[in-house]
């Protein structure tokens, strides 16, 4: 839809003091904290999965050692998509704009369109991971029994499905406790250090995170009734770092994520934003656009805990 003179008759009448278009500061980027954000020079990007050695058996005296061998698990192919938005506006209406400002903001505002396509596209691992973003093993990103490779199982989400809570935060935590590789291993050293939860589960989050002494909930909140005075909140010792991201489409999801370099989570930029434009002389109107392309999934599961809520 292109912009002209008739749309925005106001703007061709001297006498307005000041003009705004969507004059508001903006937030920061807030998904290169959650993904572990790489670049990437081809069509697609595979990760493949293997793991390693099970543990080692007993050798009776005398007899060969056990032979075993390191096994595939799966791939995850990350396939860049194509974003842009545009406008167009008449010469017409660029010389007769008294105030500049049709077509002056116009860079800021596509720039701002793009990183509201980037923060959506990443938060949709979170918001997806429940149901259709899946990891190596097939199944989604957060699932209550992730298969190994012997047959067995492990979860990185509630049997039931619960809003966050003390409970509920030291339950993921000994889950992340419980992690072993997919041969078994024990030895895995993955622990949490941030809580991501959408705008409705804020101030949950910060009561759980900063509260000093164990409370209740009988009311509904977190600090709603007092149990004990003596009795510490350890949850406050480990160190979480709350991060409120309103692109979360449920209010009850949260999630509990390991370090980024521990999670496996993934945004690939193939062409950052790039502006372009162009004139119509037949039409003499101009056109501004910008594009990129880039992509986010989820290639592991361990790292990553969390709950649709209840």
């Amino acid at each position: 839809m292109t912009i002209v003179r008739g749309a925005f008759d106001e703007f061709l009448i001297p006498g307005a003091k000041s003009v705004f278009i969507d004059a508001y500061k903006d937030a920061p980027s807030l998904y290169p904290g959650v993904l572990d954000v790489q670049t990437s020079g081809k069509a697609f990007e595979d990760d493949l999965v293997a793991t390693g050695l099970p543990i080692a058996v007993s050798k009776p005296e005398g007899e060969p050692i056990a032979f075993d061998r390191a096994r595939f698990r799966g791939k995850v192919r990350y396939i860049h998509s194509g974003f842009g938005l545009g406008y167009e506006i008449t010469r017409e209406s660029v010389e007769d704009d008294l105030y500049q400002a049709l077509n002056s903001q116009g860079a800021g505002n596509l720039a701002r369109s793009m990183r509201e396509a980037e923060e959506v596209t990443a938060a949709n691992v979170i918001n997806n991971g429940f149901t259709t973003v899946l990891v190596y093993d097939g199944l989604s990103l957060f699932h209550s029994a992730h298969l190994l490779s012997d047959g067995s199982t492990q979860g990185n989400r509630p049997g039931t499905d619960a809003d966050l809570s003390v409970a509920e935060l030291k339950a993921s935590q000994e889950r992340f406790f419980a992690l072993t590789t997919d041969r078994g291993i024990k030895s895995v050293n993955i622990a949490p250090d941030r809580l991501v939860v959408a705008n409705a589960g804020w101030f949950t989050a910060m009561e759980i995170l900063n509260t000093r002494v164990v409370t209740g909930a009988a009311s509904g909140g977190e600090i709603t009734s007092l149990i004990s005075a003596e009795a510490h909140n350890v949850v406050t010792d480990m160190g979480i770092t709350p991060i409120r991201w309103k692109y979360l489409t449920d209010d009850d999801a949260w999630a509990f994520l390991a370090p980024k370099a521990q999670t496996g989570l993934r945004f690939y930029w193939r062409r950052k934003p790039m502006p372009v434009s162009g004139h119509d002389g037949r039409r003499d109107v101009f056109w501004f656009g910008i594009t990129a392309r880039f992509v986010a999934g989820a290639t592991r599961w361990r790292g990553v805990d969390g709950s649709t809520g209840a």
